[in-house]
C-alpha cells in the first residue's frame, strides 16, 4: 500500500481507504485498548493543523521468535518536517513480554528504532520531529540518541509519557543510563 512506501499517502485520503475496509459498526464495536485510534484519525483528517499530513514509511512488525513488536510511520507535516512516531505496545503477548524484557536490556525494538531511524533520515528532506507513548516514547529517545548519524537532523524529541509521570510522580523518578552517554 502507499503507506508503506517512500511517496507515501495524504491523511484525507488514507481515511477513505480505511472506512472501504472498515464499517462504523464494526470500529464502534472494539473493545481493544487501540479503539479509539481510527476515530482520531477521522478527526486528524478533518483539522486545517494536520488535513494536509502525508503518511509513509508505516512499518508493524511482530517477530514472536525474537520477541519483538515494533511499529512505526513517518508523518510529513506542512512545514517540511517529518514527525517520525513510534508506537507503545500492543495488545499482543509478545509486546508485553517485549516490555518485561526492557528490564534486562536492549530489546529488538530498540535495535529496530535505530533502523527506522537511519532509513527515514537519509530520505527525509526536512528536519525531523520524533515521537511516541509508552514504549514509543522509549524507542524515540533511543533511536533519536543512539542513531549518531541524525542528530544534527533532529528538531526535536516528545516523549508523551513524560509529563504524566511528572504530574503522577513528582520529581520521585530518576532516570540514570549511562549506556546512551558513552
Amino acid at each position: 500500500s502507499a503507506v508503506t512506501k517512500q511517496k507515501g499517502i495524504g491523511l484525507k485520503k488514507l481515511t477513505k481507504e480505511f472506512m472501504k475496509l472498515h464499517t462504523m459498526k464494526e470500529l464502534e464495536a472494539d473493545k481493544s485498548f487501540i479503539r479509539l485510534a481510527p476515530f482520531m484519525m477521522f478527526d486528524m483528517a478533518e483539522s486545517v493543523r494536520f488535513g494536509n499530513c502525508v503518511i509513509r514509511n508505516y512499518v508493524n512488525e511482530i517477530v514472536t521468535e525474537a520477541e519483538k513488536q515494533f511499529s512505526a510511520v513517518e508523518i510529513v507535516l506542512d512545514d517540511g518536517t517529518s514527525y517520525i512516531s513510534f508506537r507503545g505496545t500492543d495488545d499482543t503477548i509478545i509486546g508485553w513480554k517485549e516490555d518485561f524484557n526492557l528490564s534486562t536490556g536492549v530489546v529488538p525494538a530498540q535495535e529496530r528504532a535505530v533502523e527506522y531511524m537511519q532509513r527515514i533520515s537519509d530520505k527525509a528532506s526536512g528536519m525531523l520531529r520524533v515521537g511516541g507513548h509508552s514504549k514509543g516514547g522509549n524507542l524515540a529517545i533511543y533511536g533519536s540518541v543512539m542513531c549518531k548519524s541524525v542528530h544534527d537532523k533532529i528538531l526535536e524529541i516528545y516523549d508523551l509519557a513524560e509529563q504524566i509521570k511528572k504530574d503522577f510522580y513528582g520529581n520521585r523518578i530518576v532516570m540514570f543510563a549511562p549506556l546512551y552517554l558513552s
